[in-house]
This record gives structure tokens, sequence and C-alpha cells, in this order.
């Protein structure tokens, strides 16, 4: 869904794209230390779970905006090529 301004989508995505990195280079490490700290896969498993929870629970927070944002970026393009 594109619910930022034209302007703004590039920075959007390299932010997208700096996140998805810097995730795929720090989790391996921080579930290492976390199998270190607790000497369990099992309870390195659950804390990754709990993270997934939090970001399902993230992720119902936008899906309940997105379509105001987007109605709202709509009108603003409509507003804009008006002129």
């Amino acid at each position: 869904m594109n619910v930022n301004r034209p302007e703004h989508r590039g920075s959007v995505f390299a932010l997208y794209n700096l996140g998805d990195n810097l995730g795929k280079g720090i989790d391996p490490a921080v579930g290492g230390a976390l199998y270190t700290l607790t000497g369990s896969y099992t309870q390195t498993a659950n804390s990754a779970i709990m993270l997934w929870i939090l970001a399902g629970v993230i992720y119902l927070v936008v899906i309940s905006t997105i379509n105001a944002d987007r109605t709202r970026l709509l009108n603003l393009m409509k507003d804009r090529g008006g002129r």
C-alpha cells in the first residue's frame, strides 16, 4: 500500500531496507547471545516467538490506521493534480 507522499517514498524505502539488513546482521548475534545466557534452545525459541507476537501486535496497529492514511494521501494527490 502506498501511504507515503511521493517525495518521501525513497526515504521510506531506504529506511525499510536498512532495518531489514540490520535485522539480518543483528539477529544471529542476539540469538547466539540468548542461547549463551540461557543454555537452552527452547528458551531462545520462546524469546523469538515473543518478539514475533510483539511484531503481530504492531502490525495490527498499522492495519487499523492504514485505510485512513491511504485516503488522506489519495485526497492530497487529487488536490495536487487539480492545481
